[in-house]
């Protein structure tokens, strides 16, 4: 894209996300070999940002857009999308961080729901949202695609340097924004013009929030094997008017597709009438604030009902201890935690005596509907060790 780069930054910057962008880092830094990792990044961190998409006019694109300096306005949008997006950087082996990532939408009340959770590896070099001062530093003293200015940014009121790395091709532009001293990116924007060659996909990431989650755990060891496998069935109901609307068979089965020390990786499938989605990768780990599938029995036994383990300050959702006793109809005593906020909550019952997840329940409030879905452990088939069988 044939444009002058602007490099005029007085905006406000939150904290901000690269989760759906290539990461173009990866390409160029295999001449290295020491990274130094930021002190602020280590498993327990949460990343928010917030993320924006939309088509502009070719006619209408300008590099201001990219760096935040011009804002856009309504008569230049098309199909705009905004979300929330939560990085839980959940463990790390040697030099690869693996992360849940988590997106909110709001409906028509500005009220956020959970959508997709899935998991990402990444490199202490260059991870979604930051990058190692190695790095920074081969970029700017070797001859690579990038642009590498340093400057100063306005952040609330105060004015801290930040380092700008701009790429330009000749239907896609990238923008970085990256805070000098940590090397977290503060803000990404991509600009790709469409086949129409007449419009162009702007997206724009910027940072809400950065901080460490609390958990009322320490890290523990999953008992799990490779190859373990559990199966839970239920019921999905639409409510509307509080009327029962329609009702299909849903479960869920969880495979663990790898194990370490602090970390379990499953394969989840979720089923509706025997039909499965497209299956995702996540993460179990001691840094999880209660969605896990699996909790040390010892820390489920010292939890209060009532108990807040957290409460989101950017999102609103809270985590706490909904009630500890006999889960209904069944003879299993449980500690159920439940995850909610103003349109929906996900509720996970613990087998006091094994540790396991043993229910699930998600509620999603759309409109003037109630979702509900629900499945209890139906089967499960655990390996003896870390081998096919």
């Amino acid at each position: 894209m044939h444009r002058r780069i602007c490099f005029l930054l007085i905006f406000f910057i939150g904290f901000s996300n690269l989760v759906a962008a290539e990461n173009i880092f990866l390409k160029q830094f295999n001449e290295i070999q020491t990274f130094t990792k930021p002190d602020w990044l280590e498993p327990g961190l949460r990343v928010t940002y917030e993320v924006s998409s939309f088509l502009i006019d070719l006619d209408n694109y300008s590099p201001d857009l990219l760096t935040g300096h011009m804002s856009v306005s309504e008569e230049m949008l098309h199909n705009f999308e905004y979300l929330i997006m939560q990085y839980d950087l959940c463990a790390q082996i040697n030099d690869i961080f693996f992360n849940n990532i988590t997106t909110y939408f709001s409906d028509q009340n500005g009220d956020l729901s959970p959508s997709n959770v899935y998991a990402v590896d990444d490199l202490v070099a260059a991870g979604k949202f930051w990058l190692a001062p190695e790095v920074i530093n081969y970029l700017e003293n070797t001859a690579t695609e990038a642009n590498i200015l340093r400057t100063t940014a306005t952040l609330g009121e105060e004015d801290i340097p930040v380092i700008l790395i701009i790429y330009e091709y000749p239907t896609r532009d990238l923008f970085y924004i990256l805070e000098a001293e940590t090397g977290l990116v503060l803000r990404f924007a991509e600009a790709i013009v469409q086949q129409d060659n007449k419009t162009v996909l702007l997206r724009t990431e910027n940072i809400l929030g950065l901080r460490k989650k609390y958990v009322p755990w320490t890290m523990f060891t999953s008992p799990l094997n490779t190859n373990d496998f559990f199966n839970y069935k239920g019921k999905a109901v639409l409510i509307k008017d509080d009327i029962v609307v329609s009702t299909s068979d849903y479960g869920l089965s969880l495979k663990v597709i790898a194990k370490e020390d602090n970390y379990v990786i499953y394969e989840k499938k979720l089923y509706y009438n025997e039909l499965a989605d497209e299956p995702v990768q996540i993460i179990d780990s001691s840094q999880n604030q209660g969605q896990n599938y699996w909790l040390p029995p010892e820390f489920l036994s010292s939890l209060k009902k009532d108990q807040v383990i957290d409460t989101d300050p950017i999102t609103g959702e809270v985590v706490h201890i909904s009630d500890i006793g006999l889960l209904s109809d069944t003879e299993l005593e449980t500690v159920i935690i439940e995850t909610y906020g103003n349109a929906y909550s996900n509720t996970t019952a613990y087998d006091l005596k094994t540790g396991q997840a043993v229910y699930f329940q998600n509620e999603r409030k759309t409109n003037a509907s109630l979702i509900v879905e629900n499945a209890l452990l139906n089967e499960f088939d655990l390996s003896d060790s870390d081998t096919e069988h």
